[in-house]
């Protein structure tokens, strides 16, 4: 049940389990192995891929939770940048959910949602009081 590509040996997978989980371990460059250049390693077994997973995920949480803390930090008066953090968190959602929720446990999911909701939270009361502060310009400017 493998399947080893190298420039000089191609040998296929024998038989694969259609409900298997598959995980391609991300590398440019390649692996070099016993003096066998490998362009690609893919991981059947669903315990051996949750470490890599586990890494990349909190590698991408992590640079997130920087990023909109710097925004949400950043004093700028434009609702373009609250709707960015929003979009931003639940395009991370959608790719945990469509992508790794397999691999991680509950606990660990729950930590991130936790995270992401008090950010989303902290995003929309800005956004809010953004739009309130608007209508009250505009009506002041009005002269009423």
């Amino acid at each position: 049940m493998y399947k080893v590509i190298t420039n000089r040996l191609n040998n296929d997978i024998t038989f694969i389990n259609k409900d298997v989980y598959k995980y391609k371990i991300p590398n440019k460059k390649g692996f070099h192995i016993n003096d066998v250049d490998v362009k690609n390693i893919i991981i059947f077994n669903k315990k051996m891929a949750r470490p890599f997973i586990l890494r990349i995920v909190n590698h991408k949480f992590d640079k997130l939770i920087v990023k909109l803390t710097d925004d949400i930090s950043s004093d700028s008066d434009d609702d373009e940048t609250f709707k960015k953090i929003l979009e931003e968190i639940e395009l991370f959602r959608l790719l945990i959910k469509e992508r790794y929720r397999p691999f991680l446990r509950k606990n660990e999911l729950e930590k991130m949602a936790k995270k992401l909701k008090f950010l989303q939270k902290e995003a929309m009361q800005r956004l809010l009081n953004l739009h309130d502060v608007n209508v009250v310009s505009k009506n002041v400017s009005r002269g009423r």
